[in-house]
C-alpha cells in the first residue's frame, strides 16, 4: 500500500495512528468569513444583519467549493491529508484576494491578480512539499489565527445579534376622508437655507426660491432641523414625534443608531397613507436606511447593491473584476452618481406614469451632499476634479444642478388646478457640514453657535393646493406632516412645539441638548 515516503511511512492515510494524530481543518471558511466580519464589526451599528449575511454567506460558500475543488487535486496527486493541504492554498490565496484592496491598494488589475496566482501557485508547491507532520502543525497553527481572528469579529458584533428594535408607532387612522391628490416629498440631503448660502457659499438662491414662489410654494425662511443628523431628523419628521418621544428607552450602548434606522424602515407617514388607500413608492437612496423602506407598497433602485457591498467590494480582488478604476471604485463615487441619477431620472419619468390610486412619491435624494460628483451641468465630477475645487464651489455646483432638475419637474407637477394638483414638499433633512477642522466624530456641544446654525438651518418649501393659510415660516421637520395631514386627511395631531437639539457626538446619540433659542 502507498505511503508518504517523505515522512518515512509513519503517516500513511489509512493508518488509526493517522486518523488519531490528525487535525480537523477549520481555517478556509473562517478566512473568507473574516473580510466581511472584521468590514462589519468596524461599522457595528450601521450595518444591517441582512446586508452583512447577504454577502457572508456566498462569500463562505465560495470558499467551500474552492476547497472542495483543490482538496480533489490534492487527491489526484496522491498526497496525504488531502483537505488540510488544499485547505491551505484556499485560504492563503483566497484570503490574499479578499484583503486585497486593503493590502495592495496601489495595484492595477493585471499586477493583483498576478500576485493573487502567484501565491496560489506557492503555495500549493509548498503544499505538495510538505511532510504530513508538517502539515498538521502549519494547519494548527492557521486554525488558531483564523478561529482567534473570527472569534474577536464576533465578539465585537455581539450588541447587534441581539434585538433592539424601535416600535413602529401606532395610531388608529380613518382615511375616509383624505383627498385623492398625490403627494410628492423631495428630501435634498444637506441643501442649505438661503441665508447659509449666502454667508457661507457666497451663492444667491433667490432666483430658484423665486421660481417655486410664482408657483404658490411657500418658502419657510425660518427653518430648521429638529436634530443635525439625518437619522433622528428623518425619523422625526417620518415618524411625527420627537426622538426623545420616539425612543424613551435609547440603548445602553449610546452609539447604536439602529432605533432610528428602524424608524426610517417602517415609519408612521407611510403607514398612515397607506392605510388611506395610498400607494407609497419609495425611491431608494444609496444610503442603506432610506435604500427601502417596510412601510412601502413599492420600492424602485437603480440596482440592489447595499451601502455595505459598494464598500466592502473595493476592499477586496474583486475591485479588479469591474473594470472600473481602482480609486474611483473605492469611494463608490460612481455609484453615488448613478443612484442619485435614477432617482431623479425615475421623478420625471413618474409624472406622466399612469396609475390608478393617489400616491406618495418619497425620495430622499443625496443632493448636495458629499461626495460631489455632479457638475452644475449634471456631467460626472472624478475625485481629482473635486479636489481641485473647492468646498464652496463644489456645494454650489452640485445645488444649482440639482435646481435645474427641481424646476423642471414642478414644471410638469404644476398645472394651477387646486383641485388636481399634487402636495409637494422640498425639504432638506439638515443643513451642509460646517467647514471644521475637529476630529472626525463632531462634538456638537464644542463647536460654534454659527457653526450649529449652518448645520441646522435647512431649505423647505411646500406646494399646498387649495389651502390660503401659510405654515409658520419657523416650522421644523416633526411638524411637517402634523400639519399637511391635519389639512388634507382630517386627522387632529396639532403642532408640536418647535425645537432644535444638538447631542454630544455619535457616540452618544441620545444624549440631547436643546439650543432652540440660539438662533433662528
Amino acid at each position: 500500500m502507498a505511503h508518504d515516503e517523505r515522512d518515512g511511512g509513519a503517516d500513511r492515510p489509512d493508518t488509526q495512528q493517522t486518523v488519531r494524530a490528525r487535525i480537523p481543518t477549520l481555517h478556509p471558511p473562517l478566512v473568507a468569513a473574516y473580510s466581511v466580519l472584521t468590514l462589519w464589526s468596524a461599522n457595528v451599528f450601521e450595518v444591517p444583519i441582512d446586508d452583512a449575511v447577504a454577502i457572508l454567506w456566498p462569500v463562505v460558500a465560495a470558499s467551500l467549493v474552492a476547497w472542495a475543488v483543490l482538496a480533489g487535486v490534492m487527491w489526484g496527486l496522491r498526497e496525504s491529508n488531502p483537505i488540510a493541504r488544499g485547505g491551505l492554498v484556499v485560504s492563503v490565496a483566497g484570503g490574499l484576494f479578499l484583503v486585497a484592496g486593503r493590502v495592495m491598494p496601489g495595484l492595477g488589475p493585471l499586477a493583483g491578480l498576478g500576485a493573487v496566482a502567484i501565491a496560489a501557485i506557492v503555495t500549493g508547491l509548498m503544499a505538495t512539499r510538505t511532510t504530513a507532520t508538517a502539515m498538521r502543525s502549519v494547519t494548527i497553527i492557521v486554525n488558531v489565527f483564523a478561529v482567534v481572528a473570527v472569534g474577536l469579529a464576533l465578539f465585537q458584533l455581539q450588541p447587534v445579534l441581539t434585538p433592539s428594535r424601535a416600535e413602529p408607532v401606532q395610531i388608529e387612522f380613518d382615511g375616509a376622508a383624505s383627498a385623492a391628490r398625490d403627494i410628492w416629498y423631495i428630501i435634498p440631503d444637506r441643501y442649505p437655507r438661503a441665508d447659509t448660502l449666502e454667508t457661507e457659499f457666497d451663492f444667491d438662491n433667490a432666483e430658484f426660491e423665486q421660481f417655486l414662489a410664482d408657483r404658490d410654494f411657500t418658502i419657510q425662511d425660518r427653518a430648521r432641523a429638529n436634530y443635525p443628523k439625518t437619522a433622528h431628523s428623518l425619523a422625526a419628521t417620518w415618524n411625527l414625534e420627537t426622538v426623545q418621544d420616539l425612543v424613551p428607552d435609547p440603548p445602553e450602548d449610546g452609539s447604536d443608531w439602529r432605533p432610528l434606522y428602524d424608524l426610517l424602515d417602517d415609519h408612521l407617514l407611510g403607514r398612515l397613507v397607506t392605510d388611506a388607500g395610498f400607494d407609497y413608492v419609495h425611491l431608494g437612496s444609496w444610503w442603506t436606511p432610506t435604500q427601502a423602506a417596510a412601510s412601502a407598497t413599492e420600492v424602485r433602485n437603480v440596482d440592489d447593491t447595499t451601502e455595505f457591498e459598494s464598500v466592502w467590494v473595493p476592499t477586496t480582488g474583486l475591485r479588479w473584476l469591474t473594470g472600473d478604476d481602482e480609486d474611483e471604485e473605492f469611494d463608490g463615487r460612481r455609484h453615488v452618481y448613478d443612484v442619485t441619477s435614477f432617482q431623479l431620472d425615475e421623478l420625471d419619468r413618474m409624472v406622466s406614469e399612469r396609475h390608478d390610486r393617489p400616491r406618495l412619491v418619497l425620495a430622499h435624494v443625496t443632493l448636495p451632499h458629499e461626495p460631489y460628483v455632479f457638475d452644475v451641468d449634471g456631467s460626472y465630477v472624478d475625485a481629482a476634479t473635486e479636489q481641485s475645487r473647492s468646498r464652496d464651489e463644489n456645494t454650489v455646483n452640485q445645488t444649482r444642478y440639482l435646481n435645474t432638475r427641481l424646476e423642471a419637474l414642478v414644471d410638469r407637477l404644476v398645472t394651477g388646478d387646486p383641485d388636481r394638483d399634487p402636495i409637494i414638499v422640498i425639504q432638506s433633512d439638515e443643513g451642509p457640514h460646517p467647514d471644521i477642522q475637529y476630529e472626525t466624530v463632531v462634538q456638537w456641544l464644542d463647536v460654534s453657535t454659527a457653526e450649529r446654525a449652518e448645520k441646522l438651518r435647512t431649505f423647505s418649501a411646500w406646494y399646498l393646493p387649495g389651502i390660503d393659510e401659510a405654515p409658520p415660516p419657523d416650522t421644523t421637520g416633526v411638524n411637517t406632516w402634523r400639519i399637511i395631514l391635519d389639512h388634507y386627511f382630517g386627522t387632529e395631531f396639532g403642532p408640536v412645539d418647535d425645537r432644535v437639539w444638538v447631542f454630544p457626538n455619535e457616540d452618544d446619540l441620545y444624549e440631547f441638548v436643546e439650543v432652540t433659542d440660539e438662533f433662528d
